[in-house]
Protein backbone atom coordinates (compact mmCIF):
# COMPACT_ATOMS: atom_id res chain seq x y z
CA UNK A 1 0.00 0.00 0.00
CA UNK A 2 2.78 2.41 0.97
CA UNK A 3 4.48 1.48 -2.39
CA UNK A 4 0.90 2.31 -4.32
CA UNK A 5 0.79 5.78 -2.23
CA UNK A 6 4.15 6.82 -3.28
CA UNK A 7 3.64 6.01 -7.28
CA UNK A 8 -0.07 8.06 -6.43
CA UNK A 9 2.62 10.99 -5.23
CA UNK A 10 5.58 10.31 -7.65
CA UNK A 11 2.86 11.11 -10.63
CA UNK A 12 1.02 14.12 -9.11
CA UNK A 13 4.72 15.41 -9.09
CA UNK A 14 5.38 16.94 -12.76
CA UNK A 15 9.78 16.47 -12.19
CA UNK A 16 8.67 12.85 -10.96
CA UNK A 17 5.81 11.90 -13.21
CA UNK A 18 7.92 10.55 -16.22
CA UNK A 19 10.45 8.98 -14.20
CA UNK A 20 7.60 7.21 -12.51
CA UNK A 21 6.03 5.51 -15.80
CA UNK A 22 9.43 4.57 -17.06
CA UNK A 23 9.59 2.50 -13.83
CA UNK A 24 6.10 1.02 -13.98
CA UNK A 25 6.93 0.23 -17.87
CA UNK A 26 9.98 -1.50 -17.30
CA UNK A 27 8.19 -3.65 -13.93
CA UNK A 28 5.06 -4.66 -16.55
CA UNK A 29 7.30 -5.83 -19.25
CA UNK A 30 9.56 -7.94 -16.59
CA UNK A 31 6.63 -9.14 -15.47
CA UNK A 32 4.92 -10.46 -19.16
CA UNK A 33 8.57 -11.59 -19.79
CA UNK A 34 8.39 -13.60 -16.65
CA UNK A 35 5.12 -15.04 -17.25
CA UNK A 36 5.76 -16.16 -21.07
CA UNK A 37 9.32 -17.93 -19.96
CA UNK A 38 7.15 -19.75 -17.50
CA UNK A 39 4.88 -20.64 -20.41
CA UNK A 40 7.00 -21.93 -22.17
CA UNK A 41 8.88 -24.12 -19.91
CA UNK A 42 5.26 -25.88 -18.93
CA UNK A 43 4.86 -26.29 -22.09
CA UNK A 44 7.87 -27.64 -23.21
CA UNK A 45 7.86 -30.22 -19.79
CA UNK A 46 4.69 -31.47 -21.31
CA UNK A 47 6.21 -32.85 -24.45
CA UNK A 48 7.14 -36.42 -24.05
CA UNK A 49 10.82 -36.74 -25.15
CA UNK A 50 11.82 -39.66 -27.35
CA UNK A 51 15.12 -41.32 -26.10
CA UNK A 52 18.51 -40.18 -27.01
CA UNK A 53 20.96 -42.87 -27.84
CA UNK A 54 23.82 -40.90 -26.29
CA UNK A 55 22.35 -41.36 -22.99
CA UNK A 56 21.87 -44.59 -20.64
CA UNK A 57 19.27 -45.56 -22.76
CA UNK A 58 21.06 -46.50 -25.50
CA UNK A 59 18.79 -48.26 -28.47
CA UNK A 60 20.16 -51.77 -29.05
CA UNK A 61 17.66 -53.83 -29.39
CA UNK A 62 14.79 -54.05 -31.13
CA UNK A 63 11.82 -55.55 -34.13
CA UNK A 64 11.22 -53.45 -37.18
CA UNK A 65 8.67 -54.15 -40.32
CA UNK A 66 9.91 -51.76 -42.61
CA UNK A 67 7.01 -51.62 -45.63
CA UNK A 68 8.12 -49.82 -48.73
CA UNK A 69 4.73 -48.63 -50.98
CA UNK A 70 6.55 -48.04 -55.02
CA UNK A 71 3.41 -46.91 -56.46
CA UNK A 72 1.55 -50.49 -56.90
CA UNK A 73 4.40 -52.64 -55.46
CA UNK A 74 4.95 -53.65 -52.08
CA UNK A 75 7.98 -54.97 -50.46
CA UNK A 76 8.02 -55.61 -46.83
CA UNK A 77 10.67 -56.60 -44.77
CA UNK A 78 10.22 -58.18 -40.76
CA UNK A 79 13.22 -58.28 -38.51
CA UNK A 80 14.56 -58.37 -35.72
CA UNK A 81 17.82 -56.68 -34.46
CA UNK A 82 20.24 -56.59 -31.27
CA UNK A 83 24.00 -55.16 -31.28
CA UNK A 84 25.80 -55.97 -34.47
CA UNK A 85 22.94 -58.78 -35.67
CA UNK A 86 20.08 -59.03 -37.54
CA UNK A 87 17.33 -61.59 -37.99
CA UNK A 88 14.59 -61.19 -40.99
CA UNK A 89 12.24 -62.04 -43.68
CA UNK A 90 12.68 -60.37 -47.24
CA UNK A 91 10.87 -61.61 -50.05
CA UNK A 92 9.67 -64.72 -48.04
CA UNK A 93 13.22 -66.21 -47.52
CA UNK A 94 15.05 -65.46 -44.46
CA UNK A 95 18.20 -63.86 -43.64
CA UNK A 96 20.38 -63.58 -40.93
CA UNK A 97 23.21 -60.49 -40.85
CA UNK A 98 26.53 -60.25 -38.42
CA UNK A 99 29.03 -57.55 -38.68
CA UNK A 100 28.09 -56.26 -42.23
CA UNK A 101 27.52 -60.03 -43.37
CA UNK A 102 24.27 -61.21 -44.67
CA UNK A 103 23.44 -64.20 -45.20
CA UNK A 104 20.53 -66.73 -46.61
CA UNK A 105 19.16 -68.52 -43.66
CA UNK A 106 18.06 -72.16 -45.30
CA UNK A 107 17.22 -75.86 -43.46
CA UNK A 108 19.92 -74.63 -40.69
CA UNK A 109 22.85 -74.01 -43.58
CA UNK A 110 24.20 -70.12 -44.03
CA UNK A 111 25.01 -69.10 -47.37
CA UNK A 112 26.78 -65.82 -47.87
CA UNK A 113 24.57 -63.17 -50.26
CA UNK A 114 26.65 -60.35 -51.91
CA UNK A 115 23.35 -58.58 -53.33
CA UNK A 116 20.27 -58.45 -51.20
CA UNK A 117 19.04 -55.44 -53.33
CA UNK A 118 17.49 -53.85 -50.64
CA UNK A 119 19.49 -52.10 -47.23
CA UNK A 120 18.20 -52.85 -44.54
CA UNK A 121 20.03 -50.60 -42.29
CA UNK A 122 18.76 -47.70 -44.37
CA UNK A 123 15.54 -46.75 -42.11
CA UNK A 124 17.92 -48.53 -38.68
CA UNK A 125 16.40 -46.52 -35.51
CA UNK A 126 19.84 -44.06 -35.02
CA UNK A 127 19.40 -43.22 -38.78
CA UNK A 128 15.52 -42.60 -38.87
CA UNK A 129 16.22 -40.61 -35.21
CA UNK A 130 19.15 -38.78 -36.90
CA UNK A 131 16.33 -38.30 -39.89
CA UNK A 132 13.20 -36.86 -37.25
CA UNK A 133 16.32 -34.43 -35.22
CA UNK A 134 17.07 -32.66 -38.41
CA UNK A 135 13.33 -31.88 -39.23
CA UNK A 136 11.14 -28.76 -38.34
CA UNK A 137 7.78 -29.82 -36.08
CA UNK A 138 5.04 -29.10 -37.95
CA UNK A 139 1.94 -29.73 -35.63
CA UNK A 140 2.09 -32.35 -32.42
CA UNK A 141 -1.02 -34.16 -30.06
CA UNK A 142 -0.06 -35.32 -27.18
CA UNK A 143 -2.50 -37.70 -25.66
CA UNK A 144 -3.14 -38.45 -22.03
CA UNK A 145 -1.06 -41.58 -21.42
CA UNK A 146 1.87 -39.32 -22.74
CA UNK A 147 2.46 -40.69 -25.86
CA UNK A 148 2.58 -38.44 -29.10
CA UNK A 149 1.85 -38.09 -32.81
CA UNK A 150 3.76 -35.37 -34.50
CA UNK A 151 3.98 -33.99 -38.48
CA UNK A 152 7.37 -33.33 -39.03
CA UNK A 153 9.04 -31.32 -42.46
CA UNK A 154 12.50 -32.05 -43.91
CA UNK A 155 14.28 -30.77 -46.91
CA UNK A 156 14.71 -33.36 -49.72
CA UNK A 157 18.18 -32.79 -49.80
CA UNK A 158 18.91 -32.32 -46.09
CA UNK A 159 17.02 -35.89 -46.17
CA UNK A 160 19.13 -37.49 -48.79
CA UNK A 161 22.58 -36.08 -47.65
CA UNK A 162 21.54 -37.69 -44.24
CA UNK A 163 21.28 -41.51 -45.52
CA UNK A 164 24.12 -40.48 -48.47
CA UNK A 165 22.16 -40.81 -51.45
CA UNK A 166 22.45 -39.44 -54.84
CA UNK A 167 19.82 -37.19 -56.10
CA UNK A 168 18.02 -38.52 -58.67
CA UNK A 169 15.99 -35.44 -59.39
CA UNK A 170 16.17 -34.37 -63.36
CA UNK A 171 14.86 -30.39 -62.39
CA UNK A 172 15.93 -28.42 -59.37
CA UNK A 173 14.57 -30.01 -56.17
CA UNK A 174 15.59 -27.46 -53.83
CA UNK A 175 12.11 -26.77 -52.70
CA UNK A 176 11.10 -30.48 -52.30
CA UNK A 177 10.02 -30.97 -48.73
CA UNK A 178 9.26 -34.34 -47.05
CA UNK A 179 6.36 -34.82 -44.46
CA UNK A 180 7.27 -37.32 -41.71
CA UNK A 181 4.46 -38.32 -39.49
CA UNK A 182 6.30 -39.89 -36.38
CA UNK A 183 4.52 -41.75 -33.25
CA UNK A 184 6.28 -42.43 -30.25
CA UNK A 185 6.02 -42.63 -26.52
CA UNK A 186 9.54 -41.91 -24.88
CA UNK A 187 10.84 -44.66 -27.78
CA UNK A 188 9.85 -43.83 -31.46
CA UNK A 189 7.17 -46.43 -32.08
CA UNK A 190 6.28 -45.91 -35.94
CA UNK A 191 7.17 -43.60 -38.78
CA UNK A 192 5.87 -42.73 -42.46
CA UNK A 193 7.86 -41.07 -44.71
CA UNK A 194 6.41 -39.62 -47.76
CA UNK A 195 8.26 -39.34 -50.68
CA UNK A 196 5.62 -38.86 -53.48
CA UNK A 197 6.54 -36.03 -54.89
CA UNK A 198 10.33 -36.74 -54.97
CA UNK A 199 9.21 -39.68 -57.38
CA UNK A 200 6.32 -38.35 -58.71
CA UNK A 201 4.42 -41.45 -57.96
CA UNK A 202 2.98 -42.79 -54.51
CA UNK A 203 5.87 -43.86 -52.94
CA UNK A 204 5.50 -44.00 -48.90
CA UNK A 205 8.56 -45.97 -46.51
CA UNK A 206 6.56 -47.26 -43.32
CA UNK A 207 8.31 -47.84 -40.47
CA UNK A 208 7.21 -49.76 -36.91
CA UNK A 209 10.09 -50.46 -34.06
CA UNK A 210 8.72 -53.04 -31.50
CA UNK A 211 10.30 -54.34 -28.22
CA UNK A 212 12.79 -52.03 -28.01
CA UNK A 213 15.64 -52.49 -25.72
CA UNK A 214 13.75 -56.23 -24.61
CA UNK A 215 15.78 -58.53 -26.62
CA UNK A 216 18.53 -60.70 -24.98
CA UNK A 217 20.62 -62.65 -27.74
CA UNK A 218 19.40 -63.66 -31.30
CA UNK A 219 20.86 -67.16 -31.86
CA UNK A 220 20.22 -69.48 -34.89
CA UNK A 221 20.79 -73.36 -35.42
CA UNK A 222 23.36 -74.69 -38.22
CA UNK A 223 24.55 -77.73 -39.25
CA UNK A 224 28.29 -76.07 -39.62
Amino acid sequence: MKFIKKVRENLKDPKKKSLTLLGLYAIFFIFVFVLLQSAQTRNVSNIPKIEENNTGNTIDSYEYIYKITNNTKINEITGTHKDNKDLFIYNELKYYKEDNVIYLYEKENLKEVETLGVDIDKYNYDNVKKIIDASNLVDETIYKDESSKNTYNIDLLDYLNLLNEENSCKNDCSNIIIPITVNSNNYINSVTIDLSEYYKYKFLIEINYSNINNIDNIKISTTD
